[in-house]
C-alpha cells in the first residue's frame, strides 16, 4: 500500500494532537471515516435551566443524529451526560 501524502492543515478535518516522525494518523489513511458517537453537555439558552446533555453521531464531517435531553440545571445535565456515556460504552461492548 502506497503511503498517502500529508494533507494540508486547512483541507483536513482530522487534526492529530501528536504527530510522530511526520507519519499520518490512522484516520488520515482511511478512505471512509467511521461513525463516531460523542456525548456531552452544553448551555443552550439563557437562565439556570438552560443546560442540555446530548449524544451526537457523526461520520466524517456530517452529523447523522443529535439526541438531546430536556433543558435542565447544569449539574443535572452533567449527570445525564455521564449516564449516557456509560450506557453507550456498555452498549458498544455488547455488540
Amino acid at each position: 500500500m502506497a503511503k498517502k501524502s500529508k494533507p494540508s492543515k486547512s483541507d483536513s478535518i482530522i487534526q492529530p494532537i501528536i504527530r510522530s516522525n511526520g507519519e499520518l494518523h490512522i484516520f488520515e489513511t482511511m478512505d471512509e471515516l467511521p461513525e463516531l458517537v460523542s456525548v456531552g453537555y452544553c448551555k443552550a439558552g439563557d437562565g439556570r435551566n438552560s443546560w442540555v446533555s446530548y449524544t451526537m453521531t457523526t461520520k466524517g464531517n456530517k452529523v447523522l443524529k443529535i439526541e438531546c435531553d430536556e433543558p435542565n440545571l447544569k449539574e443535572i445535565a452533567e449527570e445525564s451526560a455521564k449516564i449516557a456515556f456509560v450506557s453507550n460504552f456498555i452498549d458498544s461492548e455488547v455488540l
